[in-house]
């Protein structure tokens, strides 16, 4: 640390882009979980809270990476703190891609859950056989099953039954 105020203007530069860095991170989550997906306004997605923690978390990576990096007085903390900082980033760049890509979409015709790595299920809702709720640790998922077996499973708030009911309602 006491190399970094031994030139403050690279003290100063460090910390303005460690800023413009979280900044930018911060900016680009609120632009993806805050659009509307005019396509498909149907389409449910994690909850806000997941992309605000994958936020806090990429920045505390950068602090650990910026720290990491201005400190030179302990090299083996210097590797230990840039290892942190990358796992760090790493797990948080993870679960914002699931605030992304996870989503539970009611369509005219049938329930479609897209997984993490993009496989998709679809149960019709002339097929469904079972709607089963479950908690566990306070958090409540569904269980929406189809007469081949298929399931959509996820939390309780991403599926949206408007237009379950107006099939229904035929």
């Amino acid at each position: 640390m006491e190399q970094l105020w031994a030139d403050p203007i690279a003290g100063v530069l460090s910390v303005v882009l460690l800023g413009v860095f979280t900044a930018g991170i911060g900016l680009l989550v609120i632009y993806v979980v805050l659009r509307v997906d005019r396509r498909r306004p149907t389409r449910r997605r994690m909850p806000v809270w997941a992309a605000a923690l994958a936020t806090l978390l990429l920045a505390i990576g950068a602090v650990l990476a910026a720290t990491g990096a201005t400190d030179g007085s302990d090299p083996a903390g210097l590797r230990g703190r840039l290892l942190a900082s990358t796992l760090v980033m790493l797990g948080a760049v993870v679960l914002h891609w699931g605030t992304v890509i996870i989503c539970v979409e009611a369509g005219p015709e049938a329930f479609t859950r897209r997984g993490f790595f993009g496989g998709t299920r679809t149960v019709r809702y002339a097929d469904i056989t079972d709607v089963r709720g479950y908690e566990s640790r306070g958090v409540r998922t569904l269980t929406v099953e189809g007469r081949d077996g298929r399931k959509v499973h996820a939390h309780r708030t991403m599926f949206d039954w408007g237009p379950y009911d107006a099939w229904r309602g035929r």
